[in-house]
């Protein structure tokens, strides 16, 4: 539904929040997990799939991933900065039972 016909690609999770005056849920939440160090071209179809996504209604993602880029992997920075330039929230799979609390707690408002 949020990508393009004949586009292979398909978010791992997704979900509506219930809309709630004077809160920010309502929108479609997406949430697709990849490696900063192996996965620079899914960081860029992320941000075109993001990008069309967000052409037909408001929408945010996260990516899930193995850690923070650290200074000297160069190409996990680059992953790093090209999600975080397109406004996709970054996710420590370290941090991921908190995450999932998170959409549990907001799932049930």
């Amino acid at each position: 539904r949020w990508t393009h016909s004949g586009d292979p690609f398909t978010f791992d999770f997704g979900y509506r929040p219930p809309e709630i005056a004077g809160t920010p849920n309502g929108h479609i939440k997406l949430i697709h997990s990849l490696s900063l160090k192996r996965d620079i071209d899914l960081a860029k179809v992320l941000v075109y799939s993001m990008n069309h996504v967000r052409r037909s209604e408001p929408a945010e993602l996260t990516a899930v991933v193995e850690d923070l880029a650290s200074k000297d992997d160069e190409a996990a920075t680059l992953s790093q900065s090209i999600l975080t330039e397109a406004g996709i929230a970054i996710q420590p799979i370290a941090f991921a039972d908190e995450y999932a609390q998170a959409i549990r707690r907001e799932m049930a408002m």
